[in-house]
Formats: C-alpha cells, structure tokens, sequence
C-alpha cells in the first residue's frame, strides 16, 4: 500500500514539474543586463507577432556608408499594464555578427506604443556587407506575467556610391505656447504745475531831458548841475535877485564907518 502512494506521489511530480518550470519561465524579468547580455536573446529564434518594424529607407534599399536609417517599433500599449514598459532594444548585426555599437537599448521607456531611434551606416565593414536589425519590447502584463515581443527582421546592403536618403528633422516637443497679456502702458509721471511766475513792474529809466538831470557827480568840483536852471524855470520862473542889494548896503556901512572914524579924529585934535 505504502509503495503504491509513493509511486503515485512521483507520478504527480514528474507531471506537474514541467508545468512549474513553464510558470516560473514566463514570470520572469527580462534580462537585467544591457546590449551585450540582452541582444543574443533577442536575435534568436523568430518574431512573436506583438511588435511590428518601419524602417525609412524601406528594407532592401542599398544605403551607403555614413548614411542614416530611421527605425520604429510599434506595439498595441494595451499589452502591458502601467505607464512604462521595462525595455525596448534594436539589436543589430553586420555580416551576421552582433554590432553593439549600432545596438541600443531604452529601460522604463514610455507605453505609448511608439520607439523610434535612428542609426548610422559603418563605413568600415567592405562593399556589399548585409545590415540587419531586430526590434525587441518586454514588460509586465496585467496578471501579472511577463511578456517578451520580438519584431520582424530588416536588412539593408551597403553599397558604397548609392543614394543617401533624406530624412526628415527630429521632431522636438514644441515650446509652451506664451500668450503675452496686454502691454503695460508707462505711466507718464505727473508734473506738478509750475508756480505762478510773478511779474516784477521795473520802471523805465527817468528821461535826462526831461528832468534836466546831467551827469551828477562826474564834474568838476563845484559845477552846477547840467539842466538845474531849466528845472526853476518850469517849477516856479525866476526867483527874485537879492545879492547886488546886500553888496551895495555892506559898502554904504563901511564908508559911514570910516566917515565916523575920520570924524572922531578930527575932533580929538581940535580939543587938544
């Protein structure tokens, strides 16, 4: 009996293991590493069917060295849960060989269904070499499992000579839009009123003429004043003339002056 139980107990191992190591497989990140560790895994095997790739020039177009290749990935956003996806890659290779330094990788892109990355045609790799490139997405899904998308193979020849395709500018996210408000008018700065000039009366200058003024102070020492005998004239006409009289009155007093004296002379002889 206890023989049966242990031969049943082994059966239901071996047939659920392989189920188990099928489970933990798809739960598991992708590869933490970079280009080198995450490109191998990428190139093998084939497309899943989740990721579609465009490239611009077309794939089979001859490119020639220096040249640019534009490559997009597209997925359906809905694949994943959340706002990022864990990894996109665009793995390439030259002749069959891994070209990391044409490869590049972007963690925690952004699930908007959409990479786009450009790279540059070697030139050191011989004429009519083959460039191929592998797009790859990976991240978690809404149960919780983790999906691995690989994309469709493209490949180019390089051609040296052959027409460079002209690719379209970056697009750049446009600059938020300024909407200037209205523009400030300066305020013009208040003068204040001028005071009230007040108006000074200057009187003319007295006519010399008229008044009989001459040059006062700028003749000889006891000069009369040019014009004086005009002026007595208009105020009061001629004053009287009283100096010859006096003249004459002093020269009568003396001559009876001296007549007295010649007088008493006389006398005082006659007693003696």
């Amino acid at each position: 009996m206890r023989l049966t139980q242990r031969v049943l107990v082994a059966g239901a191992l071996t047939l659920a293991w392989p189920l188990v190591l099928t489970s933990a497989a798809g739960a598991t990140p992708s590869h933490p590493g970079g280009v080198p560790e995450t490109c191998p895994e990428v190139l093998a095997g084939g497309p899943t069917g989740g990721l579609e790739k465009s490239t611009n020039p077309p794939p089979g177009t001859d490119v020639s060295p220096g040249s640019v290749i534009e490559v997009t990935l597209r997925w359906d956003p809905a694949l994943f849960t959340g706002t990022q996806v864990h990894k996109v890659l665009d793995c390439v290779t030259v002749n069959g060989h891994a070209a990391d330094d044409l490869s590049v990788q972007e963690r925690d892109a952004a699930d908007d269904g959409e990479f786009t990355t450009r790279m540059t045609v070697p030139g050191d790799v011989g004429d009519g070499a083959s460039l191929c490139d592998r797009g790859f997405v990976s991240g978690l899904t809404g149960n919780g499992a983790f999906l691995r998308e690989k994309s469709n193979d493209v490949c180019f020849t390089i051609r040296v000579g052959a027409t460079p395709v002209a690719l379209p500018a970056p697009i750049q996210s446009p600059a938020p839009l300024v909407v200037p408000g209205p523009a400030a008018v300066p305020e013009s700065p208040t003068t204040a009123p001028s005071p009230p000039v007040e108006q000074v009366s200057v009187p003319a200058p007295p006519n010399e003429n008229e008044l009989g003024a001459g040059p006062a102070g700028h003749g000889p020492l006891g000069t009369e004043v040019s014009g004086a005998e005009e002026a007595r004239n208009r105020e009061g006409g001629e004053l009287p003339r009283t100096g010859a009289d006096l003249v004459w009155a002093v020269r009568v007093a003396v001559l009876a002056l001296c007549c007295g004296q010649l007088a008493r002379g006389a006398a005082r002889r006659r007693t003696t």
